[in-house]
């Protein structure tokens, strides 16, 4: 097995190769754009993932819900302590969590006054998480994490103290995802205001349409960027069609027969051949073709090629930020002050946002990338409101670090005895703070209008004299960028980045806040579906059957408490739950109390006392708690030990109100599952390793890629040795023994339509290296039902160790045998097929030649060109008591002439027998031997 970080390299290092030389491969020996390089660029792009989760060994809690509900606000005590604001901005925000030796102190938050605007203008400079008078805060995900200067163990290392935060970006394939589910709930599309809902039917029409309008010349070449961009967008489309968004869940009917379709699709010239084809078809399928989002999408990924790709100006480097310059990236208010107006008072926030905005640019120190607010940066990010909202646009993760020496052990003055809960919880893990979901419900007149005619539509009757408020409220809806920016973007990457953490095994654990001061979440659908997602990746087993506790920490934190309590005027009231349960019942699984945790946290604290002070006696023991914990709702809510004790805590614990217990209570959660191997996400992580590295191992077993120094013709030894176990197993099997043989056998030699690729238009394309192929193709597919062991992966799969076949790289070894053997048959297959084609003229409603095709191959396996037959002898029609007996049918009908027939197929002599030169073969060679690799060997 290759060492964790050797398998990034070396499949990188084939897919260099494959660009390079081996594409020139033809004949037997070419390698499918949509077969071999379509497994490998997945793998390439796994084993990548899973090297970056694996560089954090950390776990890490994921914290998301509804915008203002408090996650800020739970942590704020404690980075910033009892630090006072003082009038002056000398020596302001020294001392606090994020303070660090030799640059300016730093505020998590502004401090809470009855009236922000009051507090010192300099504060806008000096605060992380800024006060957006309700709007959304953040626009991006925060990872806080232990840090120190000096690296010291289980810290993070802090090699710039004036430049603490690392960024990374959103890479154009993710870009893709967040677009398309930002268009989808925030955009008024063409079916009467909704978009398309995409099924298969709809795709292969616009797959048609699009390359009939936009054919490939007869001359072009694959290229490799358009194939990559492609590849990225077939995979986006398959985690859409997972997802339970509307526009795109109806992709997912068929997962197979979608799988076939993107095969297809990577295949097809008019695409591989050309990039900018590629973005048109994507943003065709992805928001419905609108210009507007296509052209800013390319704006944004074109940036990111320019500054992180291959020969890009960072590529390579980490790239470190000043807190201003990340309190710039996370304030999502600072996207309209870009576009708006520079205020006359040069103290207002806005006028100091946008001050900055200006002046924010990047520098090359060492090898790294610097990025702050500064005059005379040699490289501007923000000179016009587009560029600044592209480049925080496509911030994805700020890695904020948390200075532990600044972390008081004691925090509270008035209460020395209390811990520094949260110092104590990132000794252990770290905080993903995931970008809050909207809180307001989208109607069809407040979406955003891309269609042009409808926008002038629109503008004409909001310019009237006698437009009317609601005219000019909808103009304001006419696309621009600052509402792509502000509201598709923003939301879009709110429901992609927690199912791509999901995806990359980023997740420990999952505290989902909801606030109860209010109405319920009108987006909850979002955060049931980004748990969802997590289970799919992190806990498979419970994804398909979600009965009991999650197995890995879920909790449900409920939030500002005050208005509800009050309500209870009423000692003796005895339905002071019954809102609350209101506003959380849309949660669905993710507030059973039979599935998460349940916590409850209040911050007594806030100067807002309407939300703030609970003036109603709930302490325990009281009339009011007591009638509160008897009610049904309440009790079945809190009926765990934890989740009572963290109600008490929020109700007593005046300093923290119940944070204290929260932060202790998660540290405990994630150490306990850190114990659990089959729990432990490292463990996972690795065995995804030794899942990749095997599959790398087989790729070198497909199409002879690798040339052998002592070749041999081991199709006919194969196939001789696998029927020969075969015929000893059939000899010795019982009757119900003899069922199973029949069955695992027909079985493998099957060809499900739904597992090859779908067959091209062009009947110039149809020949023998696309029949080949699609044998590939299914044996492939049939491979990936064998486990480990030999047994069936799945519950419909047979046992294939009653055909003597004990791990899939003997199953392939005997598949491959016989796709070899038919060959002879390939080329009146392909003619065949080709004929067939040519009828198959209609655009809407072309039959699906993969079932004809299916069954040919199937007849060429298991019974040769004159195709299957019912019996082997007609006189067994006419009299019964000729026929065999029920217990030999099995025999008798399938197993003995299958075997016949592979006998017959390792007869045949096969051209060529020895593996002629191919190109790249030294150079593969070499590349396997830099990374100890001996593929003959694996064999």
């Amino acid at each position: 097995m290759m060492k964790e970080c050797d398998i990034p390299g070396l499949a990188q290092g084939l897919i260099d190769w494959y660009w390079n030389l081996g594409h020139k491969r033809s004949g037997s020996y070419e390698l499918p754009a949509s077969g071999w390089l379509n497994q490998l660029c997945r793998m390439g792009k796994d084993s990548a993932a899973v090297a970056e989760a694996l560089g954090n060994e950390r776990p890490a809690m994921a914290i998301w819900g509804p915008s203002q509900t408090g996650k800020s606000t739970l942590i704020s005590a404690y980075i910033d302590g009892e630090a006072e604001i003082p009038q002056e901005e000398q020596n302001a925000g020294d001392g606090t969590g994020l303070h660090w030796p030799g640059a300016q102190g730093f505020y998590f938050m502004a401090p809470l006054v009855a009236d922000p605007e009051k507090l010192p203008a300099f504060l806008t400079r000096k605060v992380l998480n800024p006060y957006n008078k309700g709007m959304d805060g953040s626009s991006c995900l925060s990872r806080f994490v232990p840090g120190t200067t000096d690296g010291q163990e289980g810290t993070h290392r802090v090699p710039r103290p004036r430049h603490p935060v690392e960024m990374k970006m959103v890479v154009p394939r993710e870009l893709w995802h967040a677009l398309a589910r930002g268009y989808s709930t925030e955009c008024y599309g063409p079916a009467q205001g909704d978009s398309t809902k995409w099924n298969l039917d709809l795709l292969k029409q616009a797959i048609k349409r699009f390359i009939t309008l936009n054919p490939a010349p007869r001359s072009a070449q694959a290229s490799r960027d358009a194939y990559e961009s492609l590849h990225d967008f077939c995979e986006i489309l398959t985690d859409l069609a997972e997802s339970d968004d509307p526009m795109f869940r109806g992709l997912g009917a068929d997962a197979g027969e979608l799988a076939s379709t993107l095969r297809g699709l990577l295949e097809e010239p008019a695409l591989v051949c050309n990039r900018e084809a590629v973005l048109s078809f994507a943003g065709q399928i992805l928001w419905d073709g609108y210009a507007q989002i296509t052209d800013l999408y390319r704006a944004m990924s074109g940036l990111y090629r320019s500054l992180m790709g291959k020969d890009g100006a960072w590529a390579g480097k980490k790239v470190y930020c000043s807190l201003e310059a990340t309190a710039l990236f996370l304030n999502m208010g600072a996207c309209n002050i870009s576009y708006a107006p520079m205020p006359d008072n040069p103290k207002a926030p806005e006028a100091i946002l946008k001050t900055l905005i200006s002046k924010l640019g990047w520098r090359e120190e060492g090898d790294d990338i610097i990025i702050e607010c500064a005059d005379g940066l040699p490289h501007r990010l923000g000179e016009t409101p587009e560029a600044f909202c592209i480049i925080q646009g496509l911030v994805w993760e700020l890695v904020i670090p948390i200075n532990m020496a600044n972390l008081a052990d004691h925090p509270f003055s008035k209460a020395p005895q209390r811990p520094n809960a949260l110092k104590e919880y990132l000794k252990v893990a770290d905080i993903l703070d995931f970008p809050g979901v909207g809180n307001e419900t989208k109607s069809m007149d407040s979406k955003i209008v891309l269609d042009a005619s409808l926008i002038s539509d629109i503008q004409s009757r909001a310019s009237a004299p006698d437009a009317s408020g609601q005219d000019r409220e909808r103009a304001k809806r006419c696309f621009s960028p600052q509402l792509f920016f502000k509201e598709v973007l923003k939301r879009g990457k709110t429901a992609s980045i927690v199912s791509t953490y999901a995806k990359r095994l980023n997740i420990d654990a999952f505290s989902i806040f909801q606030g109860i001061r209010g109405y319920a979440c009108p987006n909850a659908d979002q955060l049931i579906n980004g748990v969802k997602a997590w289970w799919k990746h992190s806990m498979p087993e419970y994804y398909r059957n979600q009965k009991g506790a999650c197995p890995l920490p879920l909790n449900l934190t409920l939030t500002w408490w005050a208005t509800q309590l009050n309500k209870a005027v009423n000692p003796n009231d005895s339905n002071i739950y019954g809102v609350i349960e209101d506003i959380v019942g849309n949660l669905g699984p993710i507030r059973d109390p039979g599935t998460c945790t349940t916590f409850a946290i209040h911050n007594h604290k806030s100067p807002d006392r309407d939300f703030a002070e609970i003036t109603q006696d709930f302490n325990p023991g009281t009339v009011r708690y007591n009638n509160l914990i008897k009610e049904k709702a309440f009790a079945k809510q809190f009926a765990s030990e934890i989740s009572r004790k963290s109600f008490d805590q929020m109700i007593c614990d005046l300093d923290t109100g119940g944070a204290e217990f929260f932060f202790n209570t998660l540290r405990e959660q994630l150490e306990k599952a850190r114990e659990n191997s089959s729990l432990n996400r490292i463990s996972r992580l690795r065995a995804r390793n030794e899942e990749i590295s095997a599959s790398l191992q087989t790729l070198f077993r497909q199409h002879d890629i690798y040339p052998n120094p002592k070749p041999r013709d081991t199709r006919r030894e194969q196939l001789d040795a696998f029927m020969d176990r075969l015929e000893a197993l059939a000899g010795e099997a019982e009757p119900k023994q003899m069922q199973a043989i029949n069955l695992a056998l027909r079985n493998l030699l099957n060809v499900d339509f739904e597992t090859l690729e779908q067959v091209p238009f062009e009947r110039n394309r149809i020949g023998q290296d696309h029949i080949r192929q699609q044998f590939q193709q299914w044996i492939n597919a049939q491979v990936a039902r064998c486990a480990p062991d030999g047994a069936g992966l799945r519950d419909m799969d047979p046992d294939w160790r009653c055909l003597g076949i004990e791990s899939p790289d003997k199953m392939r070894e005997v598949l491959e045998a016989i796709a070899k053997s038919v060959a002879p048959d390939l080329e009146d297959c392909a003619h065949w097929l080709s004929r067939l084609a040519s009828y198959n003229t209609g655009t809407g409603n072309a039959a699906d030649l993969r079932r004809p095709l299916a069954i040919r191959m199937a007849n060429l396996i298991s019974f040769g060109s004159a195709g299957a037959h019912t019996c082997t002898n007609p006189d067994e029609m006419r009299d019964p008591d000729k026929a065999p007996s029920h217990e030999k049918a099995a025999f008798v009908y399938f197993v003995e002439p299958a075997l016949k027939r592979l006998r017959a197929l390792a007869r045949r002599d096969v051209i060529p027998v020895k593996r002629p030169d191919q190109a790249g073969d030294a150079e593969l060679v070499e590349l396997c031997a830099r990374y100890g690799v001996n593929p003959l060997k694996a064999s």
